[in-house]
């Protein structure tokens, strides 16, 4: 992929994920503005909760573009950052922010569940 296709898809992606950020901002305005009823303030609760996680998720995303637009820059965008192989470009257009093969994924989500104490297969 040229870096012109990856600036223009991690563009798209940014403005996708800032449009995200614009509309969760706004509905956690409005949970903060409302008074709770009794029979509402636990729902209320929840519905802020999940606003607030999906306004991290989303901020981790958009640092995860600005980092693909550093390595387009730095000459390294679409090479794994594990073992320096091209990563294809059917992989880059479905996630632009990838950096690494679909096995490398794997491999790295394998491991972080086997090592994760709240994963339920490794209790005794």
């Amino acid at each position: 992929m040229d870096d012109t296709e990856a600036r223009q898809l991690l563009h798209a992606e940014r403005e996708r994920l800032t449009a995200l950020l614009s509309d969760t901002a706004d509905n956690v305005r409005e949970l903060q503005d409302t008074e709770p009823g009794v029979a509402d303030g636990a729902k209320d609760v929840v519905d802020r909760q999940l606003e607030r996680s999906t306004l991290q998720q989303v901020a981790e995303q958009l640092r995860e573009v600005d980092a693909a637009l550093e390595r387009v820059d730095a000459g390294t965008y679409g090479r794994s950052e594990i073992s320096g192989e091209p990563i294809p470009d059917d992989r880059l257009r479905a996630t632009p922010t990838t950096r690494r093969l679909v096995t490398e994924q794997q491999d790295a989500e394998q491991i972080a569940r086997a090592t994760d104490p709240s994963n339920p297969d490794l209790r005794g």
